[in-house]
């Protein structure tokens, strides 16, 4: 096809370039597998001395670059391509026969490193791979939960090859190496032989029950294949006699012990009052943005509101809820009695009014079990308007409810990051009812600092100003653009000043104010001293 291109073109020369990619792709790829000797040849040329594992080909064009450079390729080759780069050109090479298109996935995920490296080389963690997909599924939170597990063995091989370089992880699932294996483990743990703690005592025992995982798939492969069984049942023997004793009490222990006299903050009700119509305001305009232009930004915005509000109203796990799926949805149904007379029967008129009006969704949750979801009826609406505007926001096929649509693959949002983004708002806002606050303090002083509510009807507002407008009656002080900008960078100061923890000593708010005044000289020393005054009072 090349040749058929007219002579010296640039049609001629792209075609003879892909060619070449595409040869040289075929040759580093059978020098990386085996089947020839060789060196790799790149697109370009690096400044240092590279090994082969640094190069990545590129899933569009086949050509060989810098795994570090790709990102900057892909942006010529396929600018409309998205996503992350190194994953996709991961999952475009040819994979080892030897694992699954399932396990294959998982790996393709995965940052490289040395300990990438380590689980993709030894064969028990990738026969431990193939145990957790089957059993777990390939969901994105699935792939996760995989992927971590996995790189746990293989930091645990990291530290088991320290003393013995070529050693394998099967190596160790012998009753003779046991006690070199629980020293590995305490010693990627940090446990302490004075206190008897661990500094990461979960780790410990999620690392125990991998391998005993391991151990019983061996045997398994040992039962199958006809071959001696003897060390690894008298490993597993081992194990259950010493393990719990040399590794996992004393985690159970450190994890217990966290939880003694540990200072629960409980939130007030009026709080949770005041967040809930922010939060049902909020939701009301970003309906109304998504009704009449949706786009894939509003969208995202209304699926994180109604995600929060969803969390909060049912007090759920975020991955439970956020990975809520359509199927689930059209098929939950609502307790209007028409199903069980004689336990609707028996409620009140209040208690039949609340179970008519909730839509119960029962979702798959932790470890495989069913959890119920409830909804209102102001969700079920918003979900409604969410799946109806899905095609015209230019929202790709997904099987969730809550789906990330500003991401180039299918995945859910994160509940926890909706709530945090709901909480970054309301900080923002928070901060501005604060300068509210002290302007009208400070009113006889600077005038210019705000205005009431009701007599700043005309003046343009943004979304740091919801706050105030959702909990004003009339009264509350709008402050002015200008001067809640300067209540931003005195914030930063603030932070600057205290950082995590306020200082409660003597002279705080003093020195807080003439710390703001020798920055902000143009501001009068009584609105610092008001402002220091009462931020440090929150």
């Amino acid at each position: 096809m090349a040749l058929m291109k007219p002579v010296r073109s640039l049609q001629r020369r792209r075609a003879l370039c892909a060619l070449a990619k595409l040869g040289n792709y075929r040759h580093n790829i059978a020098v990386r597998s085996g089947e020839k000797r060789g060196e790799l040849v790149a697109c370009n040329r690096a400044r240092t001395l590279k090994s082969g594992d640094d190069y990545l080909a590129c899933n569009v064009c086949k050509g060989f670059f810098l795994r570090a450079t790709l990102w900057r390729h892909k942006r010529v080759c396929n600018p409309t391509g998205g996503g992350r780069v190194q994953a996709a050109a991961r999952a475009a090479m040819p994979s080892n026969s030897a694992t699954s298109s399932k396990l294959r996935k998982v790996l393709d995920c995965m940052c490289i490193d040395s300990v990438s490296l380590l689980c993709k080389t030894d064969d028990t963690i990738l026969l431990f791979g193939e145990y957790l997909c089957a059993k777990l599924g390939t969901e994105n939170k699935d792939v996760q939960n995989i992927r971590n597990r996995i790189r746990e063995l293989g930091r645990l091989l990291e530290v088991l090859r320290t003393k013995d370089p070529a050693a394998k992880l099967k190596d160790f699932i012998e009753p003779r190496r046991f006690s070199e294996l629980t020293t590995a483990v305490r010693e990627m743990c940090g446990f302490s032989s004075e206190s008897h703690k661990y500094a990461t005592p979960s780790l410990a025992l999620k690392i125990g029950q991998s391998m005993k995982v391991c151990a019983e798939q061996i045997l398994a492969q040992q039962i199958e294949s006809g071959n001696e069984t003897s060390p690894t049942r008298q490993f597993i023997e081992l194990y259950n006699l010493q393990w719990t004793k040399q590794v996992s009490r004393h985690a159970l222990v450190t994890l217990q012990e966290a939880k003694w006299n540990k200072v629960e903050t409980m939130p007030v009700a009026a709080d949770i009052q005041l967040v809930h119509r922010y939060l049902d305001n909020e939701t009301e305009l970003k309906v109304a943005e998504l009704t009449n232009d949706p786009t894939p930004a509003t969208h995202k915005a209304v699926a994180e509101l109604v995600l929060a509000r969803l969390i909060m109203f049912n007090r759920r796990r975020q991955g439970e809820a956020s990975a809520m799926t359509i199927d689930a949805y059209q098929k939950a149904t609502s307790s209007d009695g028409t199903n069980h007379p004689e336990v609707t029967s028996s409620l009140s008129s209040f208690e039949q009014h609340l179970a008519g009006s909730l839509l119960r969704v029962v979702i798959r949750g932790k470890k495989g079990r069913g959890v119920p979801m409830l909804l209102t009826q102001e969700m079920r609406r918003t979900v409604d308007i969410l799946l109806e505007h899905r095609e015209a926001a230019g929202v790709g096929a997904s099987q969730y409810v809550f789906v990330n649509s500003m991401a180039s693959d299918d995945r859910p949002l994160r509940g926890n990051g909706s709530m945090e983004r709901q909480e970054s708002r309301l900080s923002r806002q928070a901060l501005a009812y604060v300068a509210g606050y002290v302007a009208a303090k400070c009113a006889t002083v600077d005038s210019t600092l705000g205005k009431i509510t009701s007599d700043a009807s005309e003046v343009p507002r943004d979304e740091r100003y919801a706050w105030i407008d959702t909990i004003s009656r009339g009264g509350l002080t709008v402050p002015s653009a200008w001067w809640l900008e300067q209540v931003e960078q005195l914030e930063e100061l603030f932070t600057t000043k205290h950082g995590g923890d306020i200082d409660r000593g003597p002279g705080v708010v003093r020195q807080l104010a003439e710390a703001a005044a020798r920055k902000f000289p143009q501001l009068h020393p009584r609105v610092l001293r008001r402002y220091a005054m009462t931020r440090t009072q929150l």
